[in-house]
């Protein structure tokens, strides 16, 4: 089995991987690193941003049982420029690391890098600048209109696609990576497209 950074880890799976890097997130004094409790804590990625919300460690690969409906009713999906952003479960830094102002995917995340540079593949797909971050990824995608896909079925082959990569490589069936859902943000002509571009190459060095 192939650990997250390094060499493989005899019988870890990527669930107890990802347990393991989250312990390290809590906050020094709240708990003891590596402690498992069933009780809600807040806890901080490295980086120091705070997440919005409370996190169960001993619950954490449990769906959220509600939540809002982020798609335009009225918009089309089939076709059109979009920003999209999709999470690792529960903001938890598996995808990579940052250094000297550079992504650098972890084995989980080099696996995700590939999995959406395969959408290029599909005839009328654009892809244009992405970014792997530690607990989230950036990508720029383009449909044509006919081809036949739509936004969310893209996103939803993307993840499963990841998903079933990971557990072809680390031979687990509990490889749950994703945070529900993703958010997207409509391009609306070039001075839009540029500054998400830009925004996406020095997504690395603001983190």
């Amino acid at each position: 089995m192939r650990a997250l950074f390094g060499p493989p880890i005899a019988g870890v799976s990527v669930a107890d991987q990802v347990r393991r890097l989250s312990f390290a997130y809590v906050r020094r004094g709240r708990t003891e690193r590596g402690r498992t409790q069933s009780t809600k804590i807040p806890i901080t990625p490295r980086g120091g941003r705070p997440l919005p919300t409370t996190v169960d460690i001993t619950r954490m690969f449990n769906e959220p049982p509600t939540r809002k409906r982020m798609r335009l009713p009225a918009h089309d999906y089939a076709r059109g420029a979009y920003f999209v952003t999709i999470c690792a479960i529960g903001g938890h830094e598996i995808l990579g690391k940052i250094r000297n102002a550079q992504s650098v995917p972890s084995t989980i995340g080099g696996i995700v890098d590939e999995e959406w540079r395969r959408l290029h593949s599909i005839k009328g797909i654009t892809l244009d600048e992405h970014v792997i971050m530690p607990n989230h990824m950036h990508g720029i995608i383009v449909i044509e209109r006919g081809c036949g896909r739509t936004l969310p079925s893209l996103m939803q082959l993307f993840k499963s696609r990841a998903v079933k990569s990971l557990q072809a490589n680390y031979h687990d069936p509990e490889c749950r990576i994703w945070q529900r859902g993703y958010h997207e943000d409509i391009l609306n002509g070039h001075e839009h497209l540029n500054a998400v571009r830009r925004y996406i190459r020095n997504n690395p060095a603001n983190w």
